[in-house]
């Protein structure tokens, strides 16, 4: 037999989640054998997973307190009201670092700031300070 009639030669699977019948080469080896879910279902759910997971180690919270506190802030940043179709993420759970308290979902963008803010709040001070300062000044 030539390779090109071995290339002709291909095995089909179901995807157990979205059901399609796909070619093998679309699913992830798996001990031996294939996952159950196709390549693109078995990402979803491993980044479903992933999220959920992270939620409860990082900030003792479960999906449903994300989802929650997203309702409550109608899926928009605490700090700039940005929604949060405007961004390839999820809003951020801000929080405490020193004491893990959970506060509210932020934009990524407010997230650093803060997260730097909290730590530099003589810095950030100074910096207000010079930007009123030079508020007035017209640009040229």
């Amino acid at each position: 037999m030539d390779m090109d009639n071995l290339k002709l030669i291909s095995s089909y699977k179901q995807c157990s989640k979205c059901g399609e019948t796909k070619d093998t080469s679309e699913f992830y080896k798996y001990k031996g054998g294939l996952h159950s879910y196709c390549k693109p279902c078995h990402n979803v759910m491993t980044k479903q997973n992933r999220f959920k997971y992270n939620l409860k180690r990082s900030y003792g919270i479960t999906p449903e307190d994300y989802n929650t506190m997203f309702e409550k802030q109608q899926g928009c940043c605490a700090i700039c009201g940005k929604h949060q179709s405007n961004f390839k993420r999820a809003l951020h759970v801000d929080h405490c670092h020193d004491t893990g308290q959970v506060r509210d979902l932020l934009c990524p963008q407010c997230n650093i700031g803060v997260g730097w803010v909290e730590r530099n709040q003589d810095v950030m001070e100074k910096a207000i300070e010079y930007l009123k300062k030079h508020e007035s000044i017209p640009s040229v």
